[in-house]
């Protein structure tokens, strides 16, 4: 907004009021010239004369650091008792959210209100109650953002927590909580609403960590201690449990229980289910990558895409039943290393809103003779259960299947080529009767067994990037490269999408080390000869 002309700004009025006030003692007899400026800021800002002197001084201190009582003492030039006995006026500034306290003695000066001082306007808050489930979500991140950031003292922090949930118990979610922790809110409100939103907005658990971060030293204590002897309310009413690694219970890292996010989160669009697998990667967390296909690629991931949509992927399957075909989805990404194959699965991944368990065929392969078959059907066996609980299929990924869809060894005798045909004899079975999503890539595709060659649905080939396609490649890793050094290194070196994004990543390293924006063109052909021992063989000249 505008400063109307002749209107007074409400900082130039505060500056005017930090430079009256200085070695005043706090005496308005004192400071001269100072009754239209105060008057100004207590009717603009809705505050007494004191706490116009103290909020001036706060906010000269800025939003990034907070002011303490002593040097509020110091610029007004008297002891620190007298400060400390008008304390309740600094709180009274708190009340209305103007500052907040960071740690007892500490005020600072949120950035929100610092924007509408910078429009001449006074901070009002918001309403907060009556609010969507999602606006309340949104409103309990940004207030544990302030704590994580200390910028707010945990009793700030509980305090405006609590009022948010207690305005908002028309929310099954706020309502359940508050319940579950009525008997000891204080010390189980904060920890269980931060389990919460940190699920909800970024798939996270718990450490003691972050109870270090939200409480303050004695709760923080406390709450550990309840934790650690499994005593707490939220392990004996089954609303946390440890995380496991390994097999094993992590006793420094806790998540909701199955039954906690159903009862707790069911006004969300949250299907919780059941899967252990932490081969799951949730299509939410993949981070969007822009790729670049040469035409013929694009045009086949571009129809794979539109494929694999909720909507077309149904009609399909309702299509291949009704005719009595099998509805398994299977499908081969082959080519060199480094030209997008698994990267492509999990951009698809994310733009059809799908999940995708990875297979690691280390992990399946055992020692022991028939173990490996046993965990490769228990594999499938959790693949279909997860299929038949989700609303949108997750994708199967065999990434760098070259070692499982090799051809089988025909006479096998030995116990461990015995095992690879089996193991493999099990897959194509399963690929066979497969209800869902399967996409494998692969480096080496000569030795592939025509069985498994037959069973993939859809094949794509993936061959390095022709020169145009390079350096737009090279553009999007390295935008401050020049035109000139773009055209010249794509023509230069027949580098595939990985390899570029190497000697990219190189770049940057040794911009931030040497401080530079630029790119060196030396150093630049330096990393690209680095890249592989070959090079020079797959280098070309260019004449000038």
């Amino acid at each position: 907004m505008a400063t109307k002309k002749g209107e007074k700004h409400i900082l130039d009025v505060l500056e005017k009021l930090i430079d009256i006030s200085q070695n005043s003692q706090l005496d308005f007899d004192k400071m001269k010239d100072s009754k239209s400026l105060l008057n100004y800021c207590c009717k603009t800002l809705d505050i007494n004369n004191i706490q116009a002197i103290f909020f001036a001084l706060i906010v000269n201190f800025g939003s990034d650091e907070s002011t303490t009582t002593t040097e509020l003492a110091q610029h007004l030039g008297c002891r620190h008792i007298r400060v400390m006995r008008n304390l309740k006026e600094i709180e009274g500034l708190v009340e209305k959210g103007y500052i907040a306290t960071t740690r007892p003695g500490c005020y600072r000066v949120p950035s929100y209100v610092i924007n509408d001082l910078k429009e001449n306007q006074r901070y009002v808050p918001k309403s907060k109650s009556g609010l969507t489930i999602r606006q309340l979500l949104s409103e309990l991140d940004n207030i544990i953002s302030l704590r994580e950031d200390d910028e707010i003292d945990f009793e700030s922090f509980y305090a405006e927590l609590s009022r948010l949930m207690e305005a908002n118990r028309h929310l099954h979610f706020a309502d359940k909580i508050l319940s579950i922790v009525q008997e000891d809110q204080k010390t189980w409100l904060p920890m269980l609403v931060y389990l919460c939103t940190e699920y909800i907005f970024y798939n996270n658990d718990l450490s003691l960590y972050d109870i270090n971060e939200i409480y303050d030293k004695h709760s923080s204590k406390l709450v550990k201690h309840y934790l650690m002897l499994s005593f707490s309310p939220l392990q004996s009413k089954k609303i946390i449990e440890n995380t496991f690694s390994d097999g094993f219970a992590n006793r420094e890292s806790y998540k909701l229980t199955e039954t906690a996010k159903n009862e707790l989160l069911k006004e969300l669009d949250i299907k919780v289910i059941e899967d252990k697998n932490p081969n799951r990667l949730q299509h939410e967390l993949i981070a969007e990558k822009k790729l670049f296909y040469n035409p013929k690629e694009e045009l086949r991931v571009k129809q794979l895409s539109e494929i694999l949509e909720q909507e077309n992927f149904n009609k399909i399957i309702k299509n291949l039943e009704s005719n009595n075909l099998r509805k398994g989805f299977t499908c081969l990404f082959y080519g060199a290393p480094g030209t997008g194959k698994t990267e492509t699965v999990y951009q698809t991944a994310r733009k059809t809103k799908r999940d995708i368990i990875q297979i690691n065929i280390a992990n399946i392969k055992s020692m022991w003779v028939g173990e490996s078959e046993k965990n490769i059907k228990k594999f499938f066996d959790s693949y279909r259960t997860t299929v038949s609980k989700s609303e949108v299929a997750p994708i199967l990924l065999f990434n760098e299947a070259d070692a499982i869809i090799t051809k089988r060894q025909a006479g096998a005798e030995r116990a461990i080529d015995k095992m690879e045909n089996s193991l493999q004899n099990i897959i194509l079975q399963e690929m066979e009767n497969l209800n869902g999503i399967l996409i494998a890539t692969s480096n080496l595709v000569e030795n592939m067994d025509k069985a498994f060659e037959r069973r993939f649905l859809y094949k794509i080939k993936f061959e390095k990037p022709e020169t145009n396609i390079k350096e737009k490649i090279w553009k999007s890793m390295l935008p401050s490269a020049t035109e000139e050094q773009i055209a010249q290194i794509a023509k230069q070196y027949d580098f595939s999408g990985g390899q570029i994004e190497n000697i990219a990543r190189k770049i940057t390293i040794n911009n931030v080390l040497t401080n530079s924006t630029n790119i060196d063109q030396t150093i630049l052909e330096q990393f690209c000869e680095d890249e592989f021992l070959d090079l020079r063989k797959n280098k070309k000249n260019v004449g000038f």
